[in-house]
């Protein structure tokens, strides 16, 4: 999942449609195939890459919440890993920024107590990246819950718990 530099948001959500959405697709859909026509089966697919999106989404601004607890820079920005605040931080950018940020790392990752791994921390810190972030991400499951209330009684059926736990991770996550 290596980018030749940091991903965009754009990029960004292929690279989590191509590695989490399958992890989380395939155990619902095999456990419980979806036996419906073509149309249900793309609402179906639709909800499950939208969900696994916000699904990351909430994984990656734990990581951000983490370094902000442990006072250091969270280890997808130290290991340049795809993160969806970095990307929106990232994204946001002027070019010569994104130059700049390119040119800080060492390798695939930035130095460990880096005077431009702490600065570019602090830059993220300092961005409304974080809260973009979480309009995003409100703005996905309120679509997934669109998706979800439009499917059969029987899909809705198998993909309610893992639905009910998502936005149980969510008020969690909200609450921090």
């Amino acid at each position: 999942f290596a980018t030749p530099s940091y991903p965009t948001w754009t990029t960004y959500e292929k690279l989590v449609e191509g590695k989490t959405t399958p992890l989380i697709s395939l155990p619902v859909l095999g456990l419980n195939p979806v036996g419906c026509d073509d149309a249900e089966s793309q609402l179906v697919s639709n909800y499950l890459s939208i969900t696994s999106v916000a699904f990351q989404m909430m994984n990656d601004i734990q990581n951000i919440n983490l370094g902000k607890q442990t006072i250091s820079p969270a280890s997808d920005l130290r290991e340049l890993r795809p993160n969806a605040v970095i990307a929106k931080f990232y994204e946001e950018l002027p070019e010569l920024d994104k130059k700049l940020f390119a040119e800080s790392r060492y390798g695939r990752k930035f130095v460990e107590n880096n005077a431009r791994l702490n600065f570019w921390w602090e830059q993220v810190l300092l961005s409304n990246s974080m809260e973009s972030t979480r309009q995003t991400l409100n703005e996905k499951l309120r679509r997934s819950e669109r998706i979800l209330d439009s499917l059969s009684n029987k899909n809705k059926a198998i993909l309610q718990p893992f639905d009910r736990w998502l936005h149980e991770s969510y008020s969690k996550l909200s609450s921090l």
